[in-house]
């Protein structure tokens, strides 16, 4: 796993467009309202997110921010996953995505420590078509954070809820593979006061 360097992130940044710069999403980045509302000035929708495995990665709620935990992935060589890919297309929208993930430095003076790294996977990317240039990269944390915080509420929820566009095999994978099912809510029962003649 190779972490992207801040100068080889702004390098990116300056870029008015892109070249087959891809994001692999495991969490809240799996379907376009998730994507969507970064700041990013480009709009996804289904037809712009591919499906993919990815190798060598474990997903957890291992990210934290503000004592709030997240999805995040680890790595692992005995694990994967599968997850979404892409596109990410200029510069501009490429800070504003990694300002609102917490993986770009200088994003605020109060921010000490970045939630994640950007790590090139591309070679532990599959399942997935792509042009013979294309790089992948995606969020990857340090260490395990996000477990000794919860996460926020409903955002497991949301996100089972934002995965059901993409089928029965890919929820099963996401279970099987660190993915959070949202506990149901019990109903309730209202109780049913006799008046006293």
């Amino acid at each position: 796993m190779k972490i992207l360097s801040e100068s080889r992130i702004k390098e990116h940044e300056k870029t008015a467009k892109l070249k087959n710069f891809f994001i692999f999403g495991y969490g809240s980045l799996m379907y376009p309202w998730g994507i969507n509302g970064r700041g990013m000035s480009y709009r996804y929708g289904w037809s712009n997110i591919q499906t993919a495995l990815l190798d060598n990665f474990k997903r957890g709620m291992f990210g934290s921010f503000d004592q709030v935990g997240f999805y995040g992935i680890l790595a692992n060589k005995y694990h994967h996953m599968n997850g979404v890919v892409f596109k990410i297309r200029t510069g501009y929208d490429l800070r504003q995505f990694l300002i609102s993930e917490g993986a770009a430095s200088g994003q605020a003076a109060w921010i000490k420590k970045l939630t994640y790294n950007v790590a090139n996977v591309t070679r532990h990317v599959s399942g997935v078509e792509l042009p013979p240039e294309a790089r992948v990269y995606t969020l990857v944390c340090d260490v395990d954070n996000g477990t000794m915080f919860p996460p926020r509420r409903g955002y497991q929820a949301e996100v089972f809820k934002g995965i059901e566009r993409w089928g029965n095999d890919f929820t099963r994978v996401f279970l099987s593979t660190g993915g959070v099912r949202p506990k149901k809510k019990k109903p309730v029962i209202k109780q049913r006061h006799i008046k006293r003649r």
